[in-house]
Formats: C-alpha cells, sequence, structure tokens
C-alpha cells in the first residue's frame, strides 16, 4: 500500500474554510476513487489551527489518479490563501 501524510496549519482566521476544504476532499476522495482505501482527517486536541491527514491508497499508481481529480482541483484552488504550512511525506506501508 501506498501512504501520504500531510501536516496542516491553517491560518488562524481561516480554520473553518480549511475544515471544510478538507473534509470535502477526504469524502470526495473515499467515494469516487477506486484506489483510495482510507483519507482520514484528524485536528489537533491543542491546536485548532493543525491538521493532519492519512491516506493509503493501492498503489502510487492511484495517488496519481487521485493528484489528478477534479476534487483534488477544486480543494487546491479552495485552500489558497488559507494555510500557513504543508508538509508531505510519502510512505509504503510494510506490515497490516
Amino acid at each position: 500500500m501506498f501512504v501520504v501524510t500531510v501536516n496542516f496549519k491553517s491560518k488562524a482566521d481561516k480554520v473553518a474554510e480549511f475544515r471544510e476544504a478538507i473534509l470535502y476532499q477526504a469524502k470526495s476522495s473515499r467515494e469516487n476513487e477506486a484506489g483510495c482505501r482510507y483519507f482520514d482527517v484528524c485536528t489537533s486536541a491543542e491546536d485548532p489551527t493543525r491538521f493532519f491527514v492519512y491516506e493509503i491508497y493501492d498503489d502510487a499508481a492511484a495517488f496519481e489518479i487521485h493528484k489528478n481529480s477534479a476534487h483534488s482541483a477544486t480543494t487546491r484552488d479552495a485552500v489558497v490563501g488559507l494555510l500557513e504550512e504543508r508538509e508531505l511525506t510519502l510512505w509504503t506501508q510494510i506490515d497490516h
């Protein structure tokens, strides 16, 4: 499996907007992408501007399909100007 983690920090006055956009992305990915196994969104219990996303895809090709989807483009456009930080890391799952 191909795993993607992303740490986001939204601007303090844009938390609600970012939350709505990332939840749309998660729901759309789960419902419309056969190769998307998980797309979980978490928010920090200590800092409401911090979000953590955990995604699992069948393989790197499924992630490419995800990146090129219409809902991903919609989310990318929606979050422009909402974020202070974004850190993406790619992983290979070795045990489950």
